[in-house]
């Protein structure tokens, strides 16, 4: 079975230490290789052969629930966060008179009988606290819903004992202030989570639920419309003007332009007319169009890049990895810590009440949420931003990565060249135009960007007949050339020094020295094709730079070390360092060269981020330390890549160089806050001087201060 990765939408979670149960439960499911758990996203990312129940058994087990019914929508968060705010605002309203008779000191039967009856809705508003409490004690471990419970279930068990026994000092306040103060920290904590998670959920443009299907016969005039579901591939279906396109598809009639802004992060609308794709979710603007559906549901790009970017916000950095064990940690010692308050203030003369409040307040104070959410919601945010911005992270430790590196390797072709390549002049032997078409034909089977231009360059000869050969054999060298048998006849294509190396002589009358020579100083790529050991032709092929490639080279080199590599000839890759500054530059080097570079660079102890978009430059994507491509590159590009940028716009890469580097200061601030509040506010409450009610106060506003924080890099980032 082939491993895959499973994203499980989990129920329950409080704070890190919850994710941490989960993971390690996972982790032991047969079949698991990686799983993470991410507690600011409630969801579980687990790669593997493991199935479905399997993993969904486990979490129950930890006492979680697997919600595989969970929509992927605003609406539906926005309804459980309608529920949360009438809760944490129905338990405020309900702990004031509790407070209120706390304070006014009335030593009356009914106003302690008030005080037990406003408490206990606000304990039931508060019980998943004490179930959630509970289970965690039926699988031997320790959560904030632990310290909650065991914090205000003291407070609250201790004053009705108080109550029975007609003494006055009752504590219904910090029970009821404590959880509905707790409840609406929580509320607040899910307004800046949904906030900062808001980027996915521009993405996930809500597809209309209907659509107009053409019919294929009566000159596209017969329409009837259809629930999307019933759409089939090959179908005919219009889009008027204004409207989001339903689903992937070809444009067969209709000229428009298209806003594609949320897969591009380009606000430009490009033009569509007959052939061009179209993309579900993305806006038609003034133009009727008649679309023949090639994708359907997850097929689609939108859904690929949805679940992407829900992949890389569901991983891991290695800074929040740490983070999470030391949470993990946080509530057995805590627990420990509240113990050994209560019986050090005992034991010094104090009444089994007054060592019981500040024990009460650090259960209260010291909760790990800040903790567990001080890097993954910087993480999502800045993951989530970058999506909008056409920059595709494949993981967090990518984007953690990306603010260190020293080096940036860029190849040439594709990369600061348009990856357009066309042949601009070629040279022929006196049979070359005739045997021209065995040369088509093995560059037919190539993909790289010369080859296409070799392939477009044939159809001038008509050699059409070349695509009915029978090809007997085909070898693609990365890096150099093409080599194979056409009807029986050898033929190889490539660098010069590749084509001499199978034994062709390349120094032939027929060719214009002097003209090559000036063709090479010019810096224009040559490729080398021979037919049965001889030369029979050489093609002279140019490929402009990348609009803005200047410019963003430019930039680049302001922020670290740039260097080409490149499998072309000295003279092409001299002309583009030149023309771009670019000092720096390896020229004819094979794939494992690259790869070798890359290597001999780390081994110095730097840190190597490489760009390409071709199969040669596979190895050296592999090694690097972070690796971009281009939404235009090859599937082995993309496949070993960590970041793809959609629109193939160089500065895009210093784009994530500097949102890295936004991202991973704000992870370095909360982390500190957090610590720095437990470190300060703990020992306050064991010594006294801090009531648990305050101290449920601090503990709220400790988590959302963090969440907010996190969201401060959607402001930051817009410019």
């Amino acid at each position: 079975m082939k491993p895959q990765t499973t994203i499980i939408p989990i129920e329950g979670m409080s704070c890190a230490a919850c994710a941490g149960k989960i993971e390690r439960k996972l982790s032991c499911v047969p079949g698991v290789d990686w799983v993470s758990v991410n507690f600011a996203n409630k969801k579980a990312l687990v790669r593997g052969t493991a199935t479905l129940e399997s993993l969904c058994e486990a979490i129950e087990l930890s006492g979680y629930k697997a919600n595989l019914q969970q929509a992927k929508s605003p609406e539906r968060d926005h309804a459980q966060l309608k529920t949360q705010k009438m809760s944490a605002s129905l338990a405020l309203a309900l702990s004031a008179p509790v407070v209120f008779l706390s304070m006014a000191h009335i030593d009356s039967r009914w106003s302690q009988w008030l005080q037990l009856l406003f408490t206990l809705p606000v304990l039931f508003l508060g019980r998943n606290f004490f179930i959630r409490a509970f289970k965690s004690v039926k699988n031997r471990s320790a959560t904030m819903d632990t310290l909650v419970a065991l914090g205000t279930g003291t407070a609250f068990l201790f004053s009705v004992f108080q109550m029975l026994g007609h003494k006055n000092q009752l504590y219904f306040e910090s029970a009821s202030v404590v959880i509905a103060l707790v409840l609406v920290g929580r509320t607040l904590e899910e307004i800046a989570k949904n906030r900062s998670q808001s980027a996915l959920f521009d993405l996930m443009t809500v597809a209309p639920q209907t659509v107009i299907r053409i019919s294929k016969t009566a000159n596209l005039s017969s329409s009837t419309q259809i629930p999307l579901s019933e759409l089939k591939k090959g179908d005919y279906f219009l889009v008027r003007p204004g409207e989001v396109v339903a689903t992937d598809g070809l444009v067969v009639e209709g000229i428009s332009s298209v806003e594609e802004s949320k897969l591009t992060g380009e606000s430009a609308p490009k033009e569509k007319g007959i052939g061009s794709i179209v993309f579900a979710g993305t806006c038609n603007q003034n133009g009727r169009l008649v679309v023949e559906a090639t994708e359907l549901g997850e097929e689609t790009r939108i859904s690929k890049l949805v679940r992407m970017v829900e992949e890389a916000q569901g991983s891991k950095t290695e800074i929040q990895s740490l983070a999470d064990k030391v949470s993990g940690l946080f509530v057995p010692i805590v627990m420990c810590v509240s113990a050994v308050t209560f019986i050090v203030w005992w034991l010094s003369g104090q009444t089994i009440i007054q060592a019981l409040l500040p024990s009460v307040a650090v259960l209260v104070i010291a909760c790990p949420c800040a903790l567990g959410l001080a890097t993954p919601t910087a993480i999502i945010t800045g993951i989530g931003r970058a999506a909008e911005l056409g920059i595709l992270i494949r993981d967090a430790k990518s984007l953690e990565r990306s603010h260190q590196i020293d080096v940036l390797l860029l190849d040439k072709t594709g990369t600061l060249t348009e990856g357009n390549p066309k042949v601009v002049s070629s040279f022929y032997c006196p049979t070359g135009k005739s045997e021209f078409r065995y040369v088509a034909a093995i560059e037919n089977q190539a993909s790289h960007p010369l080859a296409k231009a070799i392939s477009e360059h044939a159809k001038k000869f008509q050699t059409e007949d070349s695509d009915k050969f029978v090809i007997e054999e085909f070898k693609n060298v990365p890096g150099m050339g093409c080599s194979g048998k056409v009807e029986g006849k050898n033929v190889y294509v490539g660098s010069r020094q590749w084509v001499e190396s199978q034994g062709v002589n390349t120094v032939v009358d027929w060719l214009p020295h002097a003209e090559l020579e000036k063709i090479k100083q010019e810096g224009k790529s040559r490729v080398w094709a021979s037919v049965d050991n001889h030369l029979t032709s050489v093609l002279v092929i140019h490929d402009e730079l990348r609009t803005g490639a200047k410019a963003a080279v430019a930039e680049l080199l302001k922020e670290t070390k740039v260097k080409i590599l490149s499998g072309d000839n000295t003279d092409a890759v001299l002309k583009v360092a030149k023309e771009l500054g670019i000092d720096e530059w390896l020229a004819e080097v094979t794939p494992i060269q690259k790869a070798e570079e890359v290597k001999r660079l780390k081994e110095q102890g730097l840190k190597v981020a490489m760009v390409g978009d071709g199969v040669n430059d596979g190895p050296a994507l592999a090694l690097a330390d972070v690796s971009f491509t281009f939404g235009s590159g090859t599937d082995l590009a993309k496949e070993v890549s960590s970041i793809t940028i959609v629109n193939g716009d160089l500065s895009k890469v210093l784009q994530a160089f500097r949102l890295s580097h936004l991202v991973m200061r704000v992870v370095k601030q909360n982390l500190f806050a957090a610590f720095f509040y437990n470190a300060f506010s703990i020992p306050i409450a064991a010594f006294g001087l801090l009531s648990p009610m305050l101290a449920g106060m601090a503990m709220a506003l400790s988590s959302v201060s963090v969440v907010l924080n996190s969201y401060r890099l959607k402001l930051m980032m817009r410019n």
